[in-house]
């Protein structure tokens, strides 16, 4: 329910809880975690720069770890409209966050 909440409180304004969703992403149950992970694909897709604002402020290892996630969704990747958005945008910034992460997004999203 923590995940649930601070996606609530994203939603409604409060941009400050996005980086404390994105560190714990790792420490939920299952259902907390599909619920996260289908929010951060969400918001790559729809607002790439405040997605990438917020990864930046982390290391490199859970940079990638948090675009994994974004791209893996709720565990079955990301729906098919908000993949090609994310890549579109994330393929058109020249920074490494956004290359590191949309290859992390990629990875994620490829057929197993």
């Amino acid at each position: 329910m923590t995940g649930e909440f601070l996606a609530y409180l994203y939603e409604h304004g409060h941009s400050e809880v996005l980086k404390p969703l994105m560190k714990d992403g790792s420490s939920y149950d299952a259902a907390g975690s599909e619920f996260v992970g289908d929010f951060l694909s969400k918001l790559v897709a729809k607002s790439p720069d405040n997605f990438l604002d917020a990864v930046r402020s982390f290391p490199i290892p859970t940079q990638k770890k948090i675009c994994y996630f974004a791209g893996s969704a709720d565990s079955g990747g990301m729906a098919a409209s908000d993949l090609r958005k994310a890549r579109k945008a994330l393929a058109a910034m020249t920074d490494d966050v956004a290359g590191r992460c949309l290859r992390e997004i990629e990875h994620a999203n490829k057929p197993k």
